[in-house]
């Protein structure tokens, strides 16, 4: 039979054809994916605000907190929260080493505590560019700045302060701890460019990495306004299942004993969960698994490569045809020539932070040379130094 185009367009739509998809089966499922799973991540919270806004004492009382206090804001209050452990203990200092160890401690073992609460984000931002910047300086010290008279950031400075904020967070988010983590407030701009508007101020944001906000699952903006305190939910709230969500703006007390009920509103909005059951152990997300390639941070030699450095080690000492000792050659730092001990140790060094080619290059540009071979042994114990002493085993 034959059809024409109109008879066709009154032909009704074939229905839909059912499509055979198969359950969790086969090895690609069984090996990557699984089934949905309940709400089991604790809540992940920004909490910012001007000073005198109730952040620290709102902090203070959610239970059993591991607090880390690196500007030393907590410590009129410590007394009064006596189920609370602080960093740091007195005598020390909360450096950002000393910080990121009592970290990775709490996600071996975090024992009874339920909370870590990190007091602040800001002036630990601050730490970590000051840290970098000094290990900076010290690279060269014959150069210009190396007394710290001034010093002018480079584009490629600014990998290694951001790969260590990058780090902490992701460590953080990977507790199975509820997680406060306190910003304070800085001026928000309209623009830097030219215009009517140009640095016009428009509001006020947390001071601290913009992509921070997108890491965490209720940000709260505390305010104290003429008509009392209020907690504001700031750009989301991400409720679990079972949950409730929170009210744009509630307001919030802190009694005349400086005690802040933030914690009894959140409590009674969150999932009971957060604060019933104990905290478990996790792996830390940083330390890539051994074999994908990565150098496992706890034994970092265990799985490197032979370096560069050390085929063209081999290959110098062979072309000389004698193998000098290392009684022989003189003091560390003192040769016009990098010495045989000092290859050594760089190359040892290399292997055990799994420098690649890209970045050895770049490390060695910092003395004008393309090779190890070619370093002065004042420059070659240098080098030693900043790799000791400058890099971070992420």
């Amino acid at each position: 039979m034959e059809l024409h185009i109109e008879t066709l367009l009154e032909l009704p739509p074939e229905p839909p054809r059912p499509v055979d998809i198969p359950h969790f089966k086969g090895e690609l499922m069984n090996e990557f994916f699984g089934p949905a799973r309940p709400p089991g991540r604790r809540a992940k919270v920004m909490i910012m605000g001007g000073s005198g806004t109730g952040k620290t004492l709102s902090a203070l009382g959610f239970p059993r907190c591991a607090y880390i206090d690196n500007h030393r804001s907590s410590e009129n209050y410590q007394t009064a929260y006596p189920g609370n452990l602080y960093l740091p203990k007195p005598g020390q200092v909360a450096t950002v080493d000393y910080v990121t160890d009592a970290i990775k401690a709490l996600m071996e073992d975090p024992g009874d505590r339920l909370t870590v609460v990190i007091d602040d984000i800001t002036t630990y931002n601050d730490q970590v560019d000051f840290k970098w910047n000094n290990r900076f300086l010290l690279r060269q010290p014959g150069s210009k700045g190396h007394h710290r008279e001034y010093y002018s950031n480079q584009p490629n400075d600014y990998i290694h302060p951001k790969r260590e904020k990058n780090a902490f967070i992701r460590r953080l988010l990977a507790m199975d701890m509820n997680v406060i983590i306190i910003a304070r407030m800085k001026k928000e701009y309209a623009g830097t460019s030219g215009g009517a508007d140009f640095m016009k101020v428009i509001g006020e944001t947390f001071a601290g990495d913009p992509n921070l906000v997108y890491e965490f699952d209720y940000i709260f903006h505390l305010l104290n306004e003429d008509e009392g305190r209020f907690a504001e939910i700031k750009l989301k709230q991400r409720v679990p299942v079972g949950g409730k969500p929170f009210p744009e703006r509630f307001p919030f007390l802190i009694t005349d004993e400086g005690r802040s009920d933030f914690f009894d509103i959140f409590k009674a909005t969150a999932l009971s969960e957060y604060f019933d059951t104990m905290a478990q152990k996790v792996k830390d997300p940083v330390v890539e698994a051994e074999g994908g390639g990565a150098v496992k941070e706890d034994h970092p030699a265990e799985v490197a490569q032979p370096s560069e450095t050390a085929s063209e080690q081999t290959t110098a000492t062979a072309a000389d045809g004698t193998k000098k000792s290392e009684e022989a050659q003189p003091p560390a730092g003192t040769s016009d020539k990098v010495t045989e001990a000092q290859l050594d140790q760089i190359v040892a060094l290399k292997q055990k932070f799994n420098i690649q080619k890209p970045e050895w290059e770049k490390d060695l540009k910092l003395y004008d040379v393309t090779s190890a071979l070619d370093l002065t042994g004042e420059q070659a114990e240098n080098f030693i130094k900043y790799l000791e002493s400058g890099r971070v085993p992420f």
